[in-house]
């Protein structure tokens, strides 16, 4: 029996239980070993989450976050805490997984670790050693990669590290190592059985990772997921390279379901162990189920959990039927990816194949059907966009009238077609973007056409711009600056804002 420290460090938000860490610690103690979590979710790293910018600029409504002791603590020092867990926990193991913009973070603590003389062995996975894994191996920290998915290989690779064997003979999915100085390759073809897999294992988590705010409350909240893959080739998004990397492999089809029953039973057990109000489904779209199925799995789910949860879906599943089901089986909250408001961007540069009158059918669709909170999901500070297309999609939110929007900042992940071409358009360079830690209220874009500080200030007053009348726009440009008189002005209409709601449209 082996001790597996999983890590969980930079951008995760309070209330998220990242379902790779959740899933494959269940495979490691059900294969008898032990495992425990470092979590950074509550200390101060220097840069802030994307709840917390959202909190500022009014895209949801406010938590008193002291009373539930969710704000992230200066004090703790994470050398100090990352050495402390390492001495109690003494792992034989470390897993860590990061995406790509957590990635160097990761790195930067088992680099201190190896160098305070602890020599354990490093497994990392997940979508940056997937796509970019030359990249991932190179780090001296870094010992082993799993290329894809990880849940068949943990196991019988834990065993060749543990027995000091050499995992060549892997063939689930590929698995890079190091050997005598040199980079040695595994070849994997296949897929895990997704209704084969154990139930997610939140035990490790610290009680507030339960706590998800929701329309101003907190509550006692799960992540979980019916289906894995999306088929789409959105340029933005990693499924675009993940499907290439998969499609060599046995049983691709671009996107998989756990069957309604096995779905159900997961759910029905996670909400019982865990006191459960609430759920997130972190699926990349549920509705791409067909309808019969779909049925199936509304039907067992309100019989047997049935609390609230959201989820988010593509403008071209939202049908009125599913729709229909999804308010049967209780979903509080549906978010719409929209993206960009200008149709030919978005259509021949993000892939995303619906126009702007689709888009504001499937919002009223969603409304119609009784579905208390929908959202609009937008991103501003895309390659090549202006000021006047950023408006363009702040148009399109006013126009569709969803009850919430809200606007992220474009991170170009290297690897997608679209981080990619940011390289060669000169608007970041590949160190810049490999080095840069997830900040939700900065873009790393330098474009001739927009300044950084216009797209960062848009978002700031994102909330006036798509909900208050356009007659005060110029009030609300003037306000982008940061200047002393111009916080406090904007820190009045933010409360007028909570306290009257004179034109609350779009966000709450």
């Amino acid at each position: 029996m082996a001790k597996l420290l999983f890590t969980l460090i930079g951008a995760s938000s309070p209330g998220t239980k990242p379902l790779n860490t959740s899933l494959l610690s269940a495979v490691a103690e059900r294969g008898g070993h032990e495992t425990a979590l470092f979590d950074t979710t509550f200390m101060d790293l220097g840069f802030e989450l994307d709840t917390e910018v959202s909190n500022k600029i009014s895209q949801f409504k406010k938590i008193d976050y002291d009373r539930y002791n969710l704000v992230r603590d200066s004090n703790i020092n994470w050398k100090k805490e990352f050495i402390r867990v390492l001495k109690e926990e003494k792992p034989d193991i470390i897993c860590a997984s990061a995406m790509s913009d957590m990635f160097y973070y990761t790195v930067k603590f088992l680099t201190y670790m190896k160098e305070e003389g602890y020599d354990i062995p490093v497994i990392c996975g997940g979508i940056h050693p997937t796509l970019q894994p030359d990249d991932a191996i190179s780090h001296d920290c870094v010992d082993y990669i799993v290329i894809g998915e990880g849940e068949d290989v943990l196991l019988p690779l834990v065993d060749s590290i543990l027995d000091k064997e050499d995992p060549s003979y892997m063939t689930k999915v590929p698995v890079w190592y190091k050997k005598d100085g040199k980079i040695v390759k595994t070849l994997g073809n296949s897929l895990v059985d997704l209704d084969g897999l154990p139930v997610l294992n939140y035990e490790f988590y610290d009680n507030r990772q339960f706590l998800r705010q929701f329309e101003g409350k907190v509550l006692r909240s799960g992540d979980v997921q019916t289906m894995r893959g999306c088929p789409r080739r959105c340029t933005y998004c990693a499924n675009a390279e993940l499907n290439k990397v998969y499609q060599t492999m046995e049983g691709w089809t671009g996107w998989r379901v756990f069957t309604p029953e096995r779905f159900v039973e997961e759910a029905e057990y996670l909400v019982k162990k865990h006191k459960l109000e609430f759920f997130k489904f972190f699926d990349e779209d549920m509705l791409l189920r067909p309808e019969e199925d779909f049925a199936a799995l509304s039907e067992l789910y309100k019989k047997k959990v049935g609390i609230p949860f959201t989820m988010q879906t593509h403008p071209g599943t939202v049908t009125k039927k599913k729709v229909e089901l999804l308010k049967d089986m209780n979903c509080a909250s549906m978010t719409i990816s929209m993206e960009c408001g200008n149709n030919h961007y978005r259509m021949h540069e993000l892939k995303r194949r619906y126009t702007n009158e689709k888009f504001i059918e499937t919002i009223n669709l969603v409304k119609d059907a009784g579905i208390p909170r929908v959202t609009a999901l937008t991103m501003i500070g895309l390659p090549m966009e202006s000021r006047k297309m950023i408006f363009e999609t702040i148009d399109l939110a006013r126009q569709s009238k969803p009850t919430h929007t809200n606007a992220n900042i474009f991170f170009p992940y290297l690897g997608t077609p679209l981080g990619e071409k940011t390289v060669e358009l000169g608007y970041a360079n590949k160190t810049e973007i490999r080095i840069s830690k997830f900040d939700a209220s900065r873009t790393l874009l330098d474009m001739p056409q927009i300044d950084s500080e216009d797209i960062e200030n848009i978002r700031k007053l994102w909330s006036f711009y798509v909900t208050w009348p356009k007659f005060m726009y110029p009030l609300f440009r003037w306000l982008e600056k940061d200047t002393t008189i111009r916080r406090s002005i904007l820190s009045v209409l933010r409360k007028i804002e909570y306290a009257i709601k004179p034109f609350k449209k779009c966000t709450a």
